[in-house]
């Protein structure tokens, strides 16, 4: 629910009223009578007073701000989508066909039932909703690990092993620095190919989860039978939360800005 000042605003920025004050202020010019145009302010204000407190307006209003922020959030799950490649938009098409069916399916149930579906579709929308965000953190890894080698790492680091053996201590000092950024950028690299197995196996797991939902869906007798199903399915969602939370963290540390700089240093140095 808004507050009396954003009904008030509404009332005052209704655009059928501006349309009729607008239409009476040009009659009132063109016939020189200033009665119509005072009559649609007399109006206008009675009208932009009293709506706010009428319970109508109020569900208008709050009705309207509510398809504003689904429309909003449609709009941003569509630029998300299209950000990804393809075969990663046709994996969340699909999970939102099943979560779909899974509502059809749910909606032959008794009219006693509906309260629960209401619930019950608000949590699956919650899900395709942070599934999406899962396959964005995915996605992300992807590109990162696409443009790293671990094993060109690995190779450098035995390089400047084996050439310190041979250096003096000033040059040796300075491929030891060498050598500690690239084992961190190593570990770093490790870590992020077994955060993004884990992600993916995650992924897969929720999808087989949706996809028993929609047959038990079929099955059962009545709606309620579906909480522990779904409970199990957002404890799921919530545990990989944890992860998708830490792979975008990763990217963002400003200690990864600083090995990055440090890495671009080193190869200039070599």
């Amino acid at each position: 629910m808004s507050s009396y000042g954003t009904y008030f605003l509404k009332a005052l920025k209704n655009p059928v009223g501006l349309v009729i004050l607008g239409g009476l202020g040009v009659i009132s010019l063109a016939s020189g009578n200033p009665l119509p145009v005072l009559l649609g302010i007399g109006g206008e204000a009675l009208f932009v007073t009293a709506a706010p407190a009428l319970p109508a307006w109020r569900r208008r209003v709050d009705g309207k701000e509510a398809a504003d922020v689904l429309e909003a959030a449609a709009d941003r799950t569509r630029a998300e989508l299209d950000a990804l490649p393809s075969g990663e938009r046709e994996r969340y098409r699909k999970l939102e066909a099943t979560a779909v069916a899974v509502r059809r399916n749910y909606e032959q149930y008794s009219e006693a039932s509906r309260g629960f579906l209401g619930s019950m579709t608000a949590r699956i929308d919650e899900m395709l909703e942070r599934y999406l965000r899962m396959l964005i953190a995915r996605d992300t890894y992807a590109k990162h690990l696409a443009t790293q080698n671990p094993s060109e790492l690995t190779a450098r680091i035995a390089q400047l092993d084996a050439a310190m053996q041979d250096d003096e201590e000033r040059i040796r000092d300075v491929k030891a620095k060498q050598r500690a950024v690239l084992s961190q950028r190593l570990e770093k690299l490790r870590k992020a190919e077994g955060d993004s197995a884990l992600l993916d196996a995650q992924l897969g797991t929720l999808e087989e989860m949706v996809m028993l939902l929609k047959e038990q869906s079929i099955t059962m007798k009545e709606p309620e039978e579906m909480t522990a199903q779904l409970d199990s399915l957002m404890g799921e969602i919530e545990n990989t939360e944890s992860t998708v939370t830490a792979i975008e963290t990763s990217f963002e540390l400003a200690f990864d800005r600083a090995l990055n700089a440090e890495s671009a240093k080193e190869k200039e140095n070599l």
